[in-house]
């Protein structure tokens, strides 16, 4: 249709330009959502993506609910109460708090495997020894550790 465009992998744009072009966005499963919802754009989201049910998104659950949700945010490209700052906080405990370091060996920039010594010698990592202890536990919450 002449109202889709489909960026292709080797065209020079970012998902900033495209996010900027738009009034609102739909995703299925991509941090390009999270983009849309921090840069203040209403985001629907037909997936269940990590970030789904988090408040700054219009999740889908029908075919109906879609079609409803596309034409309302056409009309009035309303934002979700608090969107950009609920955005902002899973950004952050996504980047910041999930992400675990892990002893990665990198040859002229280019990753190259690990750097620990066996299997058995991860035990001696503390970020290993905390997930461990999480998986332990009855039920299990998350990795996201505060200290």
């Amino acid at each position: 249709p002449k109202n889709v465009t489909i960026i292709e992998p080797e065209m020079n744009i970012n998902s900033f330009t495209v996010i900027d072009i738009s009034d609102i966005g739909v995703v299925h499963t991509s941090t390009v959502g999270l983009e849309f919802a921090m840069a203040n754009k209403p985001i629907i989201l037909i997936s269940e993506t990590n970030y789904r049910n988090k408040g700054f998104t219009y999740d889908v659950i029908s075919q109906s609910d879609y079609f409803s949700k596309i034409n309302m945010l056409l009309n009035t490209k309303s934002v979700l109460t608090d969107q950009v700052n609920l955005a902002r906080k899973y950004f952050y405990i996504m980047m910041f708090l999930y992400q675990k370091k892990v002893p990665l060996k990198f040859e002229r920039s280019i990753f190259n495997g690990y750097t620990y010594k066996d299997f058995n010698s991860l035990s001696e990592m503390d970020s290993v020894n905390k997930i461990i202890r999480s998986l332990e536990n009855d039920p299990l919450y998350d990795f996201i550790f505060w200290d």
